[in-house]
C-alpha cells in the first residue's frame, strides 16, 4: 500500500490540507462506521513518509482490527472509500482556488433548480467582477463567451434577463477567443524552433486560416481587444512580415501596459517571443538590441517572471547578468546578483554566483579580482567550466599576462578531451580561442592583417563573446 493511489494522494497534501481532509472525511462518515476515521488517523500519524512496513495491509489490519475476522476486507473497503472522498476533497479545494469555474458550476446549479432570480443576479455579479478586476489569461475571452451563451440559452432569458444578447454577439465573442488563442498557440509553436522563421516555413504552412485571421484582426472591433491587437502585431514582427522590426517598441509597451490580461504562462511566453526578436535584431547588427534585451529583463525581474517553482534557473540567471554587462548596466547586474542569488538552486548557487561576480569584475576592468574569484573554484559543470575559462582568457588578454597562451592551450585541450559538450558548443568556444590568440599575436606584429581578421570574426556565427572580439579588432584597427 506504500505506493498506492491513496497514499500517493495523501503525500501530495500539505499539513493544513491533511487536517482539513480529516474534518472533511468526518463529515462524510457514517454514524455506525467510526472505523474508517480510525483507519485514516492511523495513516495520518505516519504522514508524510508513510513507511512501507507500517503501510502493509496485513500489518494495519492486525494492528487496528485484530478481532474482526474480515479485517483485510475492511481495510480494502476503507482504502477504496477514502480514495473516493479524497477525490471529492481535491475538487472542493480546487474550486476554492478557481473561482471562475466555481461560478459557472453555481450558475448551472441555479439553472437546473429553476432558481432564475439567483441565476441572473449571479450573472450580473460576475460581469461586474470582470469589469472591475478582469480575470487574467486569454481564457477570459472564452469565459465571457460562456456567460453570454448561458444567458441566451436560459429558457427565461427573454422574460427575466435583459434580452440584449444575440446570436451575433456569441459568434463575435467566440471569434475573439479563437483569433487570440490561434495567434498565441502559433507563436508558441515558433518559439520551439529557437530562431525567427521565414514565411515559407513548414510550421507556418500548417497553421490553417492564419493569414485570414491576421486580415480580420485589423478590423476596429477586433483591434479594440488588447490580446488580439498585441498578438497579431507580435506575429507579424516575429515572422518577418513587419520589416525592420518597426513595431517592436509599440508591442513591448502594449505588453507592459496590459500585463494584467495574461496569466503567468502567457506572460513568460510573450516575453520569450520579444526576447527572440531582440536576439534577431542583435544578430542583424542593430545597435540598440542589447539595450532592448536588458529592458525586457528588467520587466521580467520587476514582475517576478524569472521564477520557476520558487527558483531562478541557472541559465536564466547567467543570461540576465551577461546581458546587463553587455548593456554596461554593471551596478544593476551587481544589485541583481545580490538580491536574487538566494533564489538559485542550492546545488548550483556557489558556482553560479562566483562566475557571475567574476564576469561583472571583468566588465568593470577589475581583471585581477575576476581571476582571484575564478581561481578558488573548481567548476563541476562543464558549461560553467568553459565559461570560467573564457573569462580567464579574456582577463589574461587584457592584462597582457604571460599565462595567456598557456591558458589558451589548456582551454583547447579541455575542449578536446571533453565528451559532454555539444559539437556546436565546442566549435563556438574553439573559435573564440582561435580568434583571441590571433588578436594577441596581431598586437605584436609589425603590420597585422586586421582587415582580414575583422572579416573572419564578423562572418563567424558560432563563436562566444563575439562583441568583445569585434571590439578588440576595432581597437587594433584604430591603433594600426
Amino acid at each position: 500500500m506504500h505506493d498506492s493511489k491513496l497514499i500517493t494522494f495523501l503525500r501530495a497534501l500539505d499539513e493544513e490540507e491533511i487536517k482539513r481532509f480529516g474534518r472533511f472525511l468526518e463529515g462524510t462518515a457514517q454514524r455506525k462506521s467510526p472505523d474508517r476515521i480510525t483507519f485514516f488517523n492511523y495513516l495520518k500519524k505516519y504522514y508524510p513518509e508513510f513507511p512501507e512496513k507500517k503501510m502493509e495491509r496485513e500489518y494495519i489490519a492486525q494492528k487496528l482490527f485484530s478481532k474482526d475476522k474480515n479485517k483485510l476486507k475492511k481495510i480494502e473497503n476503507f482504502i477504496h472509500s477514502i480514495s473516493l472522498v479524497l477525490e471529492d476533497f481535491l475538487l472542493y479545494e480546487e474550486l476554492k482556488v478557481q473561482k471562475t469555474k466555481r461560478d459557472f458550476l453555481l450558475l448551472e446549479a441555479f439553472k437546473r433548480r429553476q432558481l432564475d432570480k439567483f441565476f441572473f443576479k449571479k450573472i450580473e455579479q460576475i460581469d461586474k467582477t470582470w469589469d472591475d478586476d478582469a480575470s487574467v489569461g486569454i481564457e477570459q475571452l472564452h469565459n465571457e463567451y460562456l456567460t453570454k451563451k448561458m444567458c441566451l440559452e436560459h429558457p427565461n432569458y427573454s422574460i427575466i434577463g435583459q434580452a440584449s444578447i444575440t446570436q451575433g454577439d456569441l459568434i463575435h465573442q467566440i471569434d475573439k477567443y479563437y483569433f487570440a488563442v490561434k495567434l498565441y498557440r502559433t507563436l508558441c509553436a515558433y518559439t520551439t524552433q529557437n530562431f525567427l522563421v521565414t514565411s515559407d516555413s513548414d510550421t507556418e504552412r500548417k497553421q490553417h486560416f492564419i493569414q485570414q485571421i491576421l486580415g480580420l484582426c485589423q478590423q476596429i472591433d477586433f483591434q479594440s481587444t488588447s490580446q488580439i491587437k498585441l498578438l497579431s502585431n507580435l506575429y507579424q514582427t516575429y515572422t518577418g512580415a513587419a520589416s525592420n522590426f518597426e513595431n517592436y517598441n509599440d508591442i513591448k509597451q502594449e505588453f507592459i501596459s496590459s500585463l494584467g490580461l495574461y496569466n503567468e504562462y502567457e506572460k513568460i511566453d510573450i516575453l520569450l517571443l520579444l526576447t527572440n526578436i531582440c536576439y534577431e535584431m542583435h544578430r542583424q547588427g542593430i545597435p540598440e538590441a542589447i539595450n532592448k534585451l536588458f529592458e525586457l529583463n528588467q520587466v521580467a525581474v520587476e514582475h517576478k517572471l524569472i521564477f520557476e517553482n520558487g527558483y531562478i534557473s541557472d541559465i536564466n540567471f547567467r543570461n540576465i547578468v551577461n546581458i546587463a554587462c553587455a548593456a554596461s548596466k554593471l551596478d544593476w547586474a551587481e544589485e541583481f546578483v545580490s538580491n536574487y542569488g538566494g533564489f538559485l538552486h542550492p546545488d548550483l548557487s556557489d558556482d553560479i554566483l562566483i562566475l557571475c561576480k567574476s564576469i561583472i569584475d571583468f566588465n568593470r576592468g577589475n581583471y585581477n579580482e575576476a581571476l582571484s574569484k575564478l581561481a578558488i573554484v573548481k567548476f563541476q559543470d562543464v558549461i560553467y567550466n568553459a565559461q570560467a575559462r573564457t573569462t580567464m582568457l579574456q582577463c589574461y588578454y587584457e592584462l597582457d599576462h604571460e599565462l595567456f597562451f598557456s591558458s589558451a592551450d589548456s582551454f583547447k585541450s579541455f575542449l578536446g578531451r571533453n565528451t559532454t559538450l555539444s559539437i556546436s558548443a565546442k566549435k563556438a568556444f574553439s573559435n573564440f580561442i582561435r580568434f583571441t590568440k590571433k588578436l594577441k599575436k596581431a598586437e605584436h606584429e609589425f603590420r597585422p592583417d586586421v582587415k582580414r581578421l575583422a572579416i573572419n570574426v564578423a562572418d563567424t556565427n558560432e563563436v562566444v563573446n563575439k562583441n568583445w572580439l569585434i571590439s578588440k579588432v576595432e581597437l587594433l584597427r584604430h591603433n594600426d
